[in-house]
Parts: structure tokens; C-alpha cells; sequence
């Protein structure tokens, strides 16, 4: 019975190390856009990966989006790539915003940033998870 048990854990912990997860926190206080749910897929990142990552959230307040920008850190070198929006949102709208990238391809230690960003560039949301790629 507890090889049983055992292996049924084994079981359940190697389907939720394949599939995405959710990771990461706030990086900015009061947002106009707050998240409530952040999915990198899969999950861990290894090596020269394509991943997705999937932001869902409320708009507190009516927003005109200009770009979601991510950001990628690797020691003191940022790495940007933009997605542009240019999409008005309501008050009270709820949105997911989906994206497709391709993982880094040097070993080391990342901080990646995600924000959503104002015509002005001024930042409506910002979410920052960490990983390492060995």
C-alpha cells in the first residue's frame, strides 16, 4: 500500500512538472491592470525553449494599452522584445494577454519582466518571476 501511495505521488508530481504553472509577483504597487493569474508554459524553462505565457487580470480603471513589453535579465543585460496592443479597455474589463516566445540560450540565472504599457509608455502593470537555466 505505500509503494502505492508513493507512486501515485511520483505520478500527480511529474504531471504538474510538465505543464505550466503559476510563478512570479507583483513588481509595481496600486497597478491599473491587476493581475490574478500568470502561467508559464511549460514549466521549468530549460535551455533554448519555446514557452507561452498567459497574463489574466482586471482593468481598475479605463485604459488605452500601447505595448505589453517583457523584459529579459541575465546578469546586468536587459533584453526586450515588444508586443504591440493599441487597444482601448474599458473599466471593470477582464482580458487575458497570450504570448509565445523562444527561452534563452546561455546557462545562468534570469529575472524576466512583464509589463503593460500607456501610449506614454507609463506603466499600467508589472509582474516579475525568476528562473535559472542550468
Amino acid at each position: 500500500m505505500k509503494g502505492l501511495v508513493l507512486a501515485l505521488i511520483a505520478f500527480v508530481n511529474a504531471g504538474s512538472f510538465l505543464q505550466g504553472q503559476a510563478v512570479g509577483e507583483p513588481c509595481m504597487k496600486s497597478p491599473s491592470f491587476v493581475i490574478s493569474s500568470f502561467i508559464v508554459d511549460p514549466w521549468p524553462l530549460y535551455l533554448n525553449q519555446a514557452y507561452s505565457i498567459s497574463v489574466f487580470g482586471t482593468f481598475k480603471n479605463s485604459e488605452l494599452l500601447n505595448q505589453l513589453t517583457v523584459g529579459v535579465k541575465r546578469e546586468f543585460s536587459w533584453n526586450n522584445t515588444i508586443f504591440y496592443v493599441d487597444k482601448s479597455f474599458p473599466e471593470g474589463t477582464n482580458h487575458t494577454f497570450s504570448y509565445k516566445l523562444q527561452g534563452p540560450v546561455d546557462k545562468g540565472r534570469y529575472t524576466e519582466q512583464v509589463t503593460l504599457n500607456r501610449q506614454d509608455y507609463s506603466i499600467v502593470a508589472c509582474w516579475e518571476f525568476k528562473y535559472q537555466i542550468s
